[in-house]
């Protein structure tokens, strides 16, 4: 009996299709819909109980404080398809382009014909161009809708009339008959520890090298043209057993067991570590987050950072800097003044904070006096006083970084004989 893969489809969609809380569309929960109405088509005709996971998409699987990377990672490489949302704004998207671009190249690994049915397209807003690479995978729509084929299926469902309301119902079975034939592909998995999604290029992103002409070596320094697509975080912050057996202060309330479960402020009793802030920050600009361990690799994982063009916020508590080995890690950091890194200060509002704060203050002033005298605040900020202002500052240093990477990570056209990997 062949066994039911765990996901039969990845959902792989522009989160500028999805627009933010607050913006006025019906983009959001049509999509939504869209993917429970194929789920449940699909559960239906291969037989599976109800409430069995068919498909995977970001915002169902990753839960906050997870490692997307690893949930990623593990969805693309063995998923049995792809449902590829298409739109200019899934076109434009560099995170979309390195999905897909995974598929593809699982797709190569299968030499026969039946390969290409594991991508599936769906046309969400019709674009005015589809890029070349994804021609061979638009199959003949003559048993889709006519609506369809001429709106796209955005159109037809906020459309009230009833017979769209059919149309759409006829779409979706339809398209749930193409996901199941496209699991029985058997399309090869990957192993994830072969992907870097941080130098992976993108689907888009190569046939726009190809469209100007260039060597591997050109498309490969092509990367940055993309932006990043993953974020680091370095959380500088002690654990709850440190500062207890150190005695570094005495409220160890806002401390945890690992060094991102770290809560400097409590809001109407929700307790956000800082982990959970810096991956909403991170999901809102369309990146990634990874934790980045401080220890005796800081620096190198720093400058690696730097190569490979990832932004990389460091978020530090000052009483912890009292802790020696800690310091110094940050002392080798303020050497540094790397363009793709920026730190936030953040001071809770305990009565003992309030006490020691000018001596806290010098002890900063000692570890980052390269950051204070040399840059501006848009890479240190440290006077971070409250939940609401770490929340915009993360989002604002992402913001910014992710501009000085592809303004200065931008490549050139390739010289003869040179190397053409763009540095920051």
């Amino acid at each position: 009996m062949r066994m039911v893969p765990d996901h039969y489809f990845f959902f792989s969609y522009a989160h500028a299709d999805v627009p933010s809380v607050g913006m006025q569309s019906d983009a959001s929960p049509l999509l939504e819909r869209f993917y429970n109405d194929l789920s449940l088509a699909l559960r239906q005709q291969i037989g599976l109980e109800v409430g069995r996971e068919v498909g995977w998409r970001d915002e169902k699987k990753i839960q906050t404080g997870h490692d997307w990377s690893v949930s990623l990672k593990l969805a693309l490489c063995e998923a049995k398809s792809i449902v590829c949302i298409y739109s200019e704004a899934y076109f434009h998207s560099p995170w979309c382009g390195k999905e897909m671009q995974v598929f593809l190249t699982r797709h190569g690994l299968l030499s026969t014909n039946d390969a290409r049915r594991a991508i599936v397209p769906v046309i969400w807003r019709k674009p005015n161009q589809i890029p070349k690479v994804l021609e061979p995978f638009l199959e003949a729509d003559a048993e889709m809708p006519q609506s369809y084929r001429e709106l796209g299926l955005l159109a037809i469902m906020q459309d009230e009339d009833p017979r769209r309301h059919a149309d759409y119902v006829r779409f979706v079975e339809t398209f749930a008959r193409r996901v199941r034939s496209a699991a029985d592909v058997c399309l090869p998995p990957v192993a994830p520890r072969d992907l870097n999604f941080i130098t992976l290029l993108g689907a888009f992103a190569v046939e726009a090298v190809n469209m100007i002409g260039g060597s591997a070596d050109v498309q490969h320094s092509f990367q940055a043209y993309e932006g990043p697509s993953v974020a680091r975080f370095v959380y500088v912050a002690a654990t709850r057993p440190e500062m207890s057996t150190l005695g570094i202060r005495e409220t160890l309330d806002p401390y945890g067991p690992e060094r991102y479960q770290w809560i400097p402020y409590v809001v109407d009793g929700d307790r956000e570590h800082v982990g959970m802030l810096a991956q909403k920050a991170a999901s809102s600009k369309g990146l990634l987050h990874e934790r980045m361990d401080i220890g005796p690799s800081l620096d190198r994982e720093l400058r690696r950072a730097k190569e490979n063009n990832t932004p990389v916020v460091l978020v530090i508590d000052a009483w912890s800097l009292r802790i020696e080995d800690l310091m110094r890690y940050m002392k080798e950091y303020d050497e540094r003044l790397l363009p793709n890194c920026a730190a936030l200060v953040v001071w809770d509002q305990h009565e003992e904070t309030l006490v020691h704060r000018e001596e806290l203050e010098e002890i900063l002033s000692e570890t980052f006096n390269g950051n204070i005298t040399s840059r501006g605040e848009r890479f240190f900020r440290p006077q971070v006083t409250s939940k609401a202002h770490l929340t915009q500052e993360l989002s604002d240093t992402l913001q910014h970084l992710k501009f000085t990477i592809i303004n200065r990570g931008r490549p050139r056209r390739a010289v003869q004989g040179a190397n053409p990997v763009p540095t920051l």
